[in-house]
Formats: C-alpha cells, structure tokens, sequence
C-alpha cells in the first residue's frame, strides 16, 4: 500500500482499485479516493514532500478508531498510526479564513508538520486557497511559553494536578494574548490567579 500512495501520482492507480472493488476489500473505510489528486497536487504546489500516511488518511472517512483498526491490518507502527489517528479525528481544522492567531496558537500547539498536513488534507477536501497558511507554517517559530511548575509551586500551591490546573490556564491566557507577554507578565497573570 505504501508503495502504491507515494508513486508520483497514485490516485489514477487508487481510483481504478476502486472500481475494480479492490479498495473495498484492501481498505474498507475508503471513500474519497477523488480527494488523493488534489492532494497529491496540492504537495506539488507547495513543494512538500510525499508522504503515504498523510495520502492515506486524503482517502479515508473515520477518526482514531478507524487509525486504530487499519494500524494492525496495515502493519503500521504505533507512530504511524497515531498521526494517521491525529489527522483523520482533526480534519476540518483549518480553513482560509483563519485568523494569524488561530494559525499560530494550532502551530504551538500541534507543531508545524502535524499543522502542514491538515492545511494539505482539509484544502484537499475543499479545494480552497491554503497557501497563507502554508506561509504561517514556513515563516512563524513558536516561542517557549516561559513558566514552569516550580512556579507555581514557589507561590504556595501544592504539589499536583492543581499546579498542572494553574500552568494551563496562564498558557491559555499567553496563547490569547498572542505569545506577547513576557515571564514577568505571565508570573504576574499566575499570582493574580493564584490570588
């Protein structure tokens, strides 16, 4: 299967094993082998490389389930089958009117590569025009968010999921704010909720 999805352009291969009725049996949840063309066509545009579970997931319907189930049958790694999972329960994600926000807090919190491929899945399921996005994934390097545990801890609060608690909702606030504050501001946001 590997082979078949990173052939320069397998989806005439892909579209003849589907109505032959090979697809049907080799990978049951297979349904939108029109998707790989674009897709492949979209990597050609965006000089990426090819990648075979990124195709695959271009032909697929289902969630992490699906990822789960086609792991074992298809002999993926764990690795593999968890980014196949990732891209199949996140498609949709991104679209050309996402803000410069949106785009570089998914960055921060996906990564650049995993962010690449959903710009690359979801403008193959729609056709639209993704490539300001592809830009924000070239250009934009996230930051560090700039606290750690011991921060929380340094102010009182117990050791445990109420530090985890703590961190998470200044990260999201540092997210908001669109990475800009500074470790002074964000020890100051972590007091005042502490507080």
């Amino acid at each position: 299967t590997s082979r078949i999805l990173l052939a320069p352009d397998p989806a005439p291969v892909v579209e003849m094993m589907a109505e032959k009725g090979v697809l049907d049996h080799l990978l049951p949840r297979a349904t939108g082998p029109g998707r790989l063309a674009t897709l492949v066509r979209l990597e050609n545009e965006f000089d990426h490389p090819a990648d075979a579970i990124r195709r695959l997931a271009a032909i697929l319907e289902g969630d992490r389930a699906t990822a789960i189930e086609l792991g074992g049958t298809l002999r993926l790694s764990r690795k593999e089958s968890g980014r196949l999972g990732d891209i199949l329960a996140y498609r949709g994600q991104t679209n050309p009117r996402m803000g410069i926000r949106d785009q570089r807090a998914m960055i921060y919190r996906i990564g650049a590569d995993l962010f690449r491929d959903f710009v690359l899945i979801d403008g193959s399921d729609d056709g639209d025009d993704r490539s300001e996005l592809w830009r924000t994934a070239d250009d934009w390097s996230p930051v560090s968010f700039p606290l750690k545990g011991v921060d929380v801890l340094a102010l009182g609060v117990p050791k445990g999921p109420e530090t985890g608690r703590y961190l998470t909702a200044v990260e999201n606030w540092w997210i908001a704010e669109n990475f800009r504050p500074d470790r002074d501001a964000c020890l100051a946001q972590l007091k005042k909720l502490v507080s």
